[in-house]
């Protein structure tokens, strides 16, 4: 059965979604990758790079910690950031999104409920609020990375939250 946490289903089949989205990509060639995309942030590469930064970054702004510690500059964290390898952002979402689900798993409603100040935004939103940002953001750039796959030709799978639990359940 499914949780009777729906924020904590959302970080699930987040994990189990960019899971997939990588995966697949793992068997994409590097040119391909890296070609130009329009409709998604300029290939699939970047696109999933741009994932990995935003769930990264809004995971250590709702710790409580600032994603660029440790470096000089916002650039200077973002040239290290962006500079690693596919594998290296598979493994990372990875991290962060058991992170997601260990957030949404224990988290209390006064947590969720405090304010999280995002730098590049007007005004305050909550926790909650951030991590519905997050997953949102990346349904939409899988659908981006997916689409594009499949307009290339390759065979994309369905990515809907029923196929995870599909699988889970070993159901056909």
């Amino acid at each position: 059965m499914a949780s009777s946490n729906p924020l904590n289903e959302l970080a699930r089949y987040n994990r189990w979604a960019n899971a997939k989205v990588f995966a697949i990509c793992r068997g994409v060639d590097e040119f391909a990758l890296g070609a130009a995309a329009p409709g998604t942030i300029s290939s699939v590469e970047e696109t999933l790079k741009h994932l990995a930064l935003v769930e990264d970054g809004y995971a250590s702004m709702i710790l409580g910690c600032d994603p660029s510690q440790g470096h000089a500059s916002r650039e200077s964290f973002l040239t290290s950031y962006l500079g690693h390898d596919l594998e290296w952002f598979a493994d990372r979402v990875a991290d962060v999104d058991r992170e997601y689900e260990r957030l949404t798993a224990e988290a209390d409603p006064a947590f969720l409920d405090g304010e999280l100040s995002i730098p590049w935004f007007a005004f305050p939103v909550t926790r909650g609020q951030g991590m519905l940002q997050v997953f949102s953001h990346s349904h939409t750039h899988r659908a981006q990375v997916m689409s594009t796959l499949g307009d290339r030709g390759l065979a994309v799978p369905d990515m809907d939250y029923v196929q995870m639990l599909q699988e889970e359940r070993g159901a056909r």
